[in-house]
Formats: structure tokens, C-alpha cells, sequence
């Protein structure tokens, strides 16, 4: 359902780095503070989408790229400085609602028509459920409404979400785990991206 974890970090659960993750790997995404990519490419897959703010537009460029047939790949003796979540802290209203509406306009961009017809309304039950535990965990009514506000910004932008499809040409779900993080994550207690 296109939610974004990566080894070493699922949700809210981040590993302690023990050297675990030390292997080249093929990866879905790698984020933007640390992410090289020939510019032939870059332009080809249509470069980064404007209409993302602050959040999410890395992932839903490296899902284009995938979808084109290339490969990201996780090179870990690099060394990266990087200030995580910089532009907005965790739990502010606003880093909430783009992450939501940003993740839902990169599922309608890039999967393909027959995974979009169940899994993009599926996802809008599964952000409801999110919305409601957050409320129950924070009592925060910002945050729950900023969920509820990001479902209706990207609903909205329908129209033209289904224009850049229109201009895409690869769409899949392919790439995509075949299980599911919050099955895993929320049900089965599984907090460590090696246990997936």
C-alpha cells in the first residue's frame, strides 16, 4: 500500500545501526539528501514532481525510475551528513498532512490501473484507521484533521493526477513488497526490517 520503511526503520521503530544493513543492495528508494542519479535519467523519469512539497517526491521519483526499468541501489560505505526531518519536526500538523496526501498522489501516479482500483480506496480505509490511532495515542485533533485534510487534497487532485499518468508510460506495482508493512508492523509485532 506504497507505505515508505526502509531497512532499519519501520514506522516509529528505528534499529540501532550495528553494522547489519552493511551489504550492497537493491532498494525501492533511496532518500533525497543522499540519492545520485545520472541526469539522462532524472529528466527522463520526469525529474521531481512539483505539486510534492518537502516529502515524498525522492520516493515517488525513484518509483518512476523503477518503473522505467533502472535500478536504485544502496551503496552503505557512503557517508552522508544529514539532518533527518529538518523541515518540519515529527508530530507537526503540516509534515502530517504532507506525507499522507503526498503518499496517496504517488500511488495514484505510479501504480498500474488494476492495483489502483482496490488499493488506492483501500489505502483511504487503512489512512482512516492511521488517523484515529494517532488521536487515541496523541489526543491531537490537528493531526487528525490534517489526515482527513491531506485524503480530500489529493482526491482533488484527481484531474490532474490522472494527466501525468496520461504522460507517464510505465506504471507498477511490481516493485512493491508482496506483503504488508502494516500487517506486520501493527499485528504481528514485527519491528525490525530483517523480520519481514
Amino acid at each position: 500500500f506504497a507505505y515508505a520503511y526502509c531497512r532499519g526503520r519501520l514506522f516509529d521503530t528505528v534499529e540501532i545501526d550495528d553494522g547489519q544493513y552493511d551489504t550492497v543492495a537493491d532498494i525501492f528508494w533511496a532518500t533525497g539528501a543522499c540519492l545520485f542519479i545520472r541526469s539522462d535519467i532524472f529528466w527522463k523519469a520526469g525529474a521531481l514532481d512539483e505539486d510534492f512539497f518537502a516529502h515524498q517526491e525522492e520516493i515517488d521519483l525513484c518509483w518512476r525510475i523503477k518503473n522505467m526499468g533502472y535500478r536504485i541501489v544502496c551503496i552503505p560505505q557512503s557517508v552522508i551528513y544529514h539532518v533527518g526531518g529538518g523541515s518540519l519536526p515529527k508530530g507537526n500538523p503540516r509534515k502530517t498532512y504532507l506525507n499522507f496526501r503526498n503518499n496517496l498522489m504517488m500511488m495514484f501516479k505510479n501504480l498500474d490501473a488494476v492495483s489502483l482500483c482496490w488499493k488506492f480506496p483501500f489505502r483511504l480505509v487503512l489512512d482512516q484507521l492511521a488517523a484515529l490511532y494517532l488521536f487515541l495515542k496523541n489526543r491531537d485533533f490537528a493531526e487528525l484533521f490534517s489526515i482527513y485534510k491531506a485524503q480530500g487534497a489529493a482526491i482533488r487532485r484527481i484531474p490532474s493526477l490522472l494527466k501525468k499518468r496520461k504522460q507517464g508510460r510505465h506504471f507498477s506495482a511490481a516493485h512493491l513488497s508482496g506483503t504488508s508493512v502494516v500487517w506486520q508492523y501493527y499485528v504481528r509485532g514485527k519491528r525490525k526490517f530483517s523480520e519481514l
